[in-house]
Order: C-alpha cells, then structure tokens, then sequence
C-alpha cells in the first residue's frame, strides 16, 4: 500500500454511488477511519505494514459548516 493507492481510492469516492453519494463528509469519514488504521498498525509494528501513517489531518478534505444557514 502506497500514498499512491490512497490518492486513487479518493478520487474513487468522489464517483461512489453509496448511500450518501457525493457528500464530503462520506469521504472524510472513510479517509479519517484508514487514516486511524494506518497510525495503529503504524504503531502495533507490524512486519509487513507501512514504518509511518500513510494519511495525516491534513490529509482528509475540508469539513463543511452544514449548520452555518440556521445559526444566523
């Protein structure tokens, strides 16, 4: 698994046809939840597994303010 892969399976998800198809927070919960599981195998040292987290925070997209109409 390379940095590489991770890029293509973004833009994968840009053309998912899920349940919640097209929504950035679909996106950024599955990248967050690879993201988590990369640190722990980064951590658990794994023989096989990547020597650093492949995806940091600054990785995942951009939370959108969904709220932002009914605060006003």
């Amino acid at each position: 698994m390379t940095c590489d892969h991770l890029f293509e399976f973004a833009e994968w998800l840009n053309s998912w046809k899920g349940m919640h198809s097209g929504q950035l927070l679909t996106k950024r919960w599955n990248l967050s939840t690879l993201s988590a599981f990369f640190r722990d195998v980064t951590m658990w040292e794994w023989d096989d597994g990547p020597l650093y987290p492949l995806l940091a925070a600054g990785d995942l997209p951009k939370c959108l303010n969904v709220f932002h109409a009914t605060c006003d």
